[in-house]
């Protein structure tokens, strides 16, 4: 991991865009780092079973920064990764599986609309549906009329969800940008789900509490 994080990113974010979203595939090939083939030759030579959970986590982090940061792969090893994954994806773990959603969103893997929004709908919690919205707003390949009508009718409980200051922006820039994947054929049938009012109230989602590490007090927080 500290290798790669010395390679620069190949994509710069603009503005306060802090995702990476995938490339045009087939991509080019002058943007790749020599680094990468090796790379992705020893993750697939890992035993995912015989690994801890940390370890998979790890794992999954260093194929994230190799895409990031050493370039899109070619459609040889595009194809080799997401039928690796695909064996693994959905996994036992939330977390696991957020990074595997993002991970086949940024391939763009044919499996990955169906199992994220089953996923999608399994989350029992606020943050855990973020996790994986984040990720298949860039997805364009593998939807259903079905399965991409049930992803915009999820904003629709989404905005209505609790957050920060700038909780909705958030989730309004999510859908903007599932909307601009949306193909041109597509569109008039998903208008209805698209541009309907936010319900007032929706089912509250349950929580994991999380503990008290510390009470603090104010003049330990001034500088």
């Amino acid at each position: 991991i500290g290798l790669l994080r010395t390679v620069p990113r190949s994509y710069e974010p603009d503005g306060a865009e802090l995702d990476t979203p995938p490339p045009t595939y087939p991509a080019e090939d002058s943007s790749r780092n020599p680094l990468q083939g090796p790379v992705f030759e020893a993750l697939g030579r890992l035993d995912w079973h015989s690994l801890t959970d940390e370890q998979q986590l790890e794992a999954l982090r260093v194929c994230q920064l190799a895409l990031y940061r050493l370039g899109a792969p070619d459609e040889a090893t595009r194809y080799e990764i997401i039928s690796r994954l695909d064996e693994i994806y959905p996994a036992a773990k939330r977390e696991q599986n957020a990074m595997l959603t993002e991970i086949m969103c940024y391939l763009q893997a044919p499996s990955a609309a169906d199992k994220g929004m089953k996923l999608l709908a399994a989350s029992p919690t606020q943050e855990g549906q973020l996790e994986l919205v984040r990720s298949l707003r860039f997805l364009e390949a593998g939807w259903t009329p079905e399965t991409r009508r049930e992803f915009f009718e999820w904003f629709l409980r989404g905005l209505s969800y609790k957050g920060g200051v700038n909780f909705a922006n958030f989730v309004k820039e999510m859908k903007n940008d599932a909307i601009a994947r949306i193909p041109e054929t597509e569109k008039a049938a998903l208008e209805s789900v698209i541009h309907a009012p936010v319900p007032s109230q929706v089912t509250p989602l349950s929580a994991k509490p999380r503990p008290l590490v510390k009470e603090w007090k104010t003049e330990e927080v001034i500088p």
